[in-house]
């Protein structure tokens, strides 16, 4: 019972986890993205009901475990298991020692993910700096952009169920407002080089495109505070990286109508301080725990590498 124990005061099921308990088999369900099943008898299922109508309510280790007897062992696996598949949470309110404000936090992510950044090695501003990238790179470029664009809307759509307060849903709101049609400004700028709409809908982003996509998807449908602290990083502002890709386009013979509309998008979110929104959501958030921080800053790594691993594929096209 150790493990479970020293980690939750009070084990709860996450908001979005269902089961269903029959006779012979359980099912538990997780936003229909991870699902499995725990085969057993009558009597084995009616201590696993009992189980989990106490997580429903919240059920510490070291006091309830114990009455359930006999199954007590098969109980503690079957928390092993939940917590494996991130079913659990800690409905415990936190030590009021281990918890930050959100302001306080987004501090914290800023200067973490500049060290993430720097480990990471990103490698498209230097190509781009020097020269190197390939017009078919850059065109590769602005395709890509555009998936991430067009998906934006739907994104921060998402993150409105989550939206608790009046002041973080008007935040989003007007996030969502100014994110709509910036996906009209990618077109005009393909369109300078022959590629239709009709292309690009038809077209499949890269798979690292993809999962950029994905993964800010289900942190706005998923993990809102992800969300909330990590969406800087499709937002802030490069005015550097940008000067060294109009550089590189005329050297490739890309003009103004190519990535004029780009540089303009990118203006679109600086004059909507796009790049601060993380900041804005976070200082709505009063609370911050040792393990939400912990989840927030893992996914943060995974992000910056999923960028780079974009940056590298796009090279792959010089």
């Amino acid at each position: 019972m150790n493990v479970v124990a020293n980690y939750y005061k009070k084990a709860s099921f996450r908001p979005g986890v269902q089961y269903l308990v029959g006779d012979t088999r359980i099912v538990f369900s997780y936003h229909d993205a991870i699902s499995f099943d725990i085969d057993c008898n009558k009597a084995a299922s009616e201590q696993v009901a009992r189980l989990c109508r106490d997580l429903d309510k919240g059920l510490n280790p070291v006091a309830e475990l114990p009455l359930f007897g006999d199954f007590e062992p098969y109980a503690h696996e079957i928390l092993l298991a939940l917590d494996r598949y991130g079913l659990l949470t800690d409905a415990a309110p936190p030590d009021p020692e281990h918890i930050i404000s959100g302001a306080a936090f987004w501090a914290e992510v800023v200067a973490f993910t500049e060290r993430a950044k720097v480990r990471a090695r990103p490698v498209l501003y230097q190509s781009l700096r020097s020269n190197r990238t390939t017009r078919t790179a850059l065109i590769r470029y602005a395709k890509e952009y555009y998936h991430v664009v067009r998906a934006g809307p739907a994104i921060v759509a998402g993150s409105l169920a989550h939206a608790s307060d009046r002041r973080t849903r008007a935040i989003l709101e007007r996030f969502l407002a100014s994110e709509m049609n910036h996906d009209q400004l990618i077109l005009s700028a393909l369109a300078s080089v022959d590629i239709t709409e009709d292309a690009l809908l038809n077209s499949l982003p890269l798979p690292e495109t993809f999962a950029i996509i994905s993964a800010l998807q289900v942190f706005a449908d998923q993990e809102p505070l992800t969300f909330k602290a990590l969406v800087f990083l499709m937002e802030e502002s490069s005015p550097e990286f940008h000067q060294a890709f109009v550089s590189a386009c005329e050297y490739e013979g890309l003009g103004r109508p190519f990535w004029g509309p780009i540089t303009g998008h990118a203006s679109i979110n600086d004059e909507g301080e796009h790049g601060s929104i993380s900041g804005h959501l976070l200082a709505q958030v009063e609370v911050v725990s040792v393990e939400e921080r912990i989840v927030v800053l893992r996914q943060a790594v995974t992000m910056i590498e999923n960028l780079v691993a974009l940056e590298r594929a796009l090279l792959r096209y010089c």
